[in-house]
């Protein structure tokens, strides 16, 4: 029995081929800056995938009117990230395109309410598939993706890509 259930599972593998889990990337891309200033520029101007602008002006005004409600004021967050001794000065959103992506750490306290910055970068994830599938090629390794490709959508999307990373890990 175990005999056919081995022979099974090779003539399934043979046919539909083997999963294999996303890795996070693993290249050190320390040293790639933002190539757009912000993340409505890197969404409406991309090279890889674009929104319209329709879309856009669409999605920002739901957002403030979310941001605005009580059900908007009602996302805190749970714990805080502080300061370490001897850290650079606090991260400022408006400074991403001047310095290496990985290396900005954004710091909160408990209790802060989420903004409209903050909700625009998981609207764009969950409501628009395109972007969310580029978006995804940036947080895994797209196995046969020439590295150039890679750097390039990185940058094309760091400022989203930090945004909605960092907000996942404040509001989680």
């Amino acid at each position: 029995n175990a005999v056919n259930a081995l022979q099974l599972y090779d003539a399934m593998e043979a046919k539909l081929g083997r999963f294999v889990w996303q890795r996070e990337n693993e290249n050190n891309l320390y040293n790639i800056s933002a190539r757009f200033r912000n993340v409505k520029d890197e969404v409406l101007h991309g090279p890889f995938v674009t929104i319209s602008v329709f879309d856009w002006n669409d999605s920002v005004r739901k957002v403030k009117k979310l941001a605005a409600s009580i059900v908007g004021k009602s996302f805190r967050t749970r714990s805080q990230r502080k300061r370490r001794r001897g850290s650079v000065q606090q991260f400022d959103l408006t400074a991403l395109q001047y310095s290496p992506i990985f290396e900005k750490l954004r710091y909160w306290e408990q209790g802060e309410v989420i903004d409209a910055k903050e909700v625009i970068a998981i609207k764009l994830y969950t409501d628009f598939d395109c972007l969310q599938h580029e978006m995804k090629k940036t947080l895994r390794d797209v196995d046969g993706e020439d590295k150039e490709v890679f750097c390039r959508r990185l940058s094309s999307y760091a400022n989203w890509r930090f945004l909605l990373t960092t907000t996942i890990e404040k509001f989680s």
